[in-house]
């Protein structure tokens, strides 16, 4: 059986989602933690997280009240999105179809600097050379608080705002994308 098989049926996995779905904050939080870690091993790990259903639920913290959940549900879905190799287009586009874009836009104006920090660069990464998700993060309302993130914030918030935005106006001859 390939690696991807065993992750898949893995019942660890199956207890993080549940935890996900129905736990406690705390329980809510470790196993967007766990589902963290576990993706950034592998590719096939990140496959079988999104295909587990891991994906929505992680998107329902972005909404949580406790900056933690949100913290690390949008850490967890940063992860889904990328590994050391590069971007995984397949969980990048399911990301982006299961509805991330609103909520992360919106943690671009997080009270929390960091919160607004890794959603910035979650948002740059499901951007990164995916037209619809670009499409996506114009419409949810990216482009003023991105412009105020560069007015406001750290080194670190900068580099991917001014990424993301440079992703969107690259797109934006599409006539699909207002500025303003």
């Amino acid at each position: 059986s390939s690696h991807g098989a065993a992750v898949y049926d893995n019942p660890a996995l199956a207890g993080q989602l549940e935890h996900l779905r129905t736990g406690t904050m705390e329980q809510k939080q470790r196993a967007a933690f766990m589902l963290r870690v576990f993706a950034s091993e592998h590719t096939e790990n990140q496959v079988a997280i999104a295909r587990a259903g891991a994906v929505a639920p992680l998107i329902d913290l972005l909404w949580e009240d406790a900056p933690a959940l949100r913290e690390e549900g949008a850490r967890a879905l940063w992860n889904l999105a990328r590994n050391s190799r590069g971007i995984n287009f397949r969980n990048q586009h399911a990301i982006g179809e299961a509805g991330a874009m609103v909520p992360l836009v919106r943690l671009l104006e997080d009270d929390v600097p960091r919160i607004r920090v890794v959603a910035a660069a979650v948002l740059n990464d499901l951007a990164t050379d995916n037209v619809d998700n670009q499409v996506a993060v114009a419409k949810a309302g990216a482009i003023a608080p991105l412009v105020r993130l560069l007015r406001d914030e750290e080194a670190p918030a900068l580099v991917m705002a001014a990424n993301l935005l440079k992703s969107l106006a690259a797109n934006a001859g599409s006539g699909d994308l207002e500025v303003g």
